[in-house]
Parts: structure tokens; sequence; C-alpha cells
């Protein structure tokens, strides 16, 4: 299965072995962002603004059936990603304070958001390791905006970071605890 982003108004619905889907319509005007597919490649999570702030809807991924609005906060809310198991959608949410912060929700809307990680700057473009245990993001936490920082919850929940350096070749500092971190 694959998502095929047009423009930021169409998201397309291909299989890899069948082609695209005819009957698949675009999901909606003014989608934005879309994860891809569920790790069964039968839903779609994607942010639309036709409401008023982009929020996370929930879709089959081969357009039967209606739309599901996961995130009702007066706040942009955009998906990152799903975790392996198909349990959870990561996404992004504005924060005044804050900036962007990652968040979780089952996609069946039936619990709370969950605060993944709430720093005092941006955290963003969020995904999950393949066995789930892990989440790699994008964070400005140290002022940088030049992407030679690596951020990452350990499994003991604190938050560690570790400098990289890409030339002349690529090196990774020592991993330390991030001070004042959300835990």
């Amino acid at each position: 299965m694959l998502v095929i982003r047009t423009d930021d108004t169409c998201f397309l619905v291909a299989s890899i072995v069948t082609g695209l889907n005819p009957a698949f319509q675009a999901l909606t005007h003014a989608c934005k962002t879309s994860t891809g597919s569920n790790p069964d490649g039968q839903q779609i999570a994607f942010s639309t603004s036709r409401d008023g702030p982009y929020q996370v809807y929930r879709k089959n991924a081969w357009g039967s059936g209606e739309e599901e609005r996961l995130t009702n906060v007066p706040t942009r809310t955009d998906p990152l990603d799903w975790n392996p198991d198909g349990r959870f959608i990561v996404y992004r949410q504005t924060n005044r304070g804050t900036g962007w912060d990652l968040m979780a929700l089952p996609p069946d809307g039936s619990r709370e958001p969950v605060v993944l990680l709430q720093t005092p700057e941006s955290d963003s473009d969020a995904r999950c390791s393949p066995d789930g245990r892990f989440l790699a993001y994008r964070s400005r936490m140290n002022g940088r905006k030049d992407g030679r920082g690596l951020y990452y919850r350990a499994l003991d929940e604190k938050i560690m970071a570790a400098e990289i350096q890409l030339s002349p070749v690529v090196r990774v500092e020592r991993p330390r605890i991030v001070p004042g971190a959300a835990e």
C-alpha cells in the first residue's frame, strides 16, 4: 500500500500489486499531512483544516466509510506516525507555551491523548522504532536549528541528547541527560 501525496489537497491510495484504486476519491480539500497507512494497511491518518485549525482524522485506506475526527482541540494537530502494532497514532500539537508537543492517541478515539514529550522548545517529526520501544524526533531544545542533535527518551524515561558531527566523518558524542525536560 502506498499513500501518494499529489499536492496539499489530495492523497491517492495505491496498492503495490494492483495500482491506483479508481474508487478512491480525494480525502478532503485542504489535506495537509498524512502518516501513510497503519501497519495492516487498512487505515490512513491525515490532518485537515476544513473545520478550523488542522485536526487529525482517520479513514479507511480504500476510501469506503466515513472519516473519523480523532482530535478536537483549539490548536493545530498533525499525524506523524503509527506505532508498529497500530494501537497508537503519534502526532504533534501546537501549544502556546512550548511550540510543538508530541502526543499519542488510539486511532479508535476511545481514550484521551497521552503527552509523549513536552519541552520548552518545539518537538516534531517523530517516528516510532520498528519494535515500538523508541521514538525518534526532531527538537529545538538546545536552541540549535542545524539538525546536529539527536534526542531520545531512554528506557528509564529520561530525555537524552547527543551532538552529531557530519563531516569529515559521522561522529555521535556520548549521550547526556537533558536538564529540565519533562519526564
